[in-house]
């Protein structure tokens, strides 16, 4: 639902952690680009409340493209899992297709401000 993703993501609690996030909003509502909201909402609500994301036509597969990723941050109980796509980089390139990652993991917040800061320069 639109209008719920967008009182979530608009409420005044995000303005002191995600402080870019209300001119990145303006400028994605003004080129009217949902996917890029919808991309950046499953950011938010996996560093809030933590959980798995797939897209509903992901598959698991045994393919050597993908390797799997787990990431521990600074305590060994927050940590998240992320598939890496080698067919994009050496090294592999984590999706965004399928994530998981505890509350306030260290990568998705990362992943956020990274994803803010890269459309405001696309707007300029």
């Amino acid at each position: 639902d639109d209008a719920q993703m967008d009182e979530y993501m608009n409420h005044p609690r995000w303005n002191q952690t995600f402080p870019a996030l209300p001119l990145v909003l303006k400028c994605i509502d003004h080129v009217n680009t949902p996917v890029m909201k919808a991309d950046l909402w499953r950011y938010m609500i996996l560093w809030e409340y933590g959980g798995l994301f797939a897209d509903l036509d992901v598959l698991p597969s045994l393919s050597p493209r993908f390797n799997a990723l787990q990431l521990f941050d600074e305590t060994p109980d927050v940590n998240a899992f992320f598939v890496l796509d080698s067919s994009l980089s050496s090294q592999g390139v984590a999706t965004q297709w399928y994530m998981a990652a505890a509350p306030g993991h260290t990568l998705i917040r990362t992943t956020l401000e990274t994803a803010l800061q890269l459309t405001l320069k696309a707007k300029r």
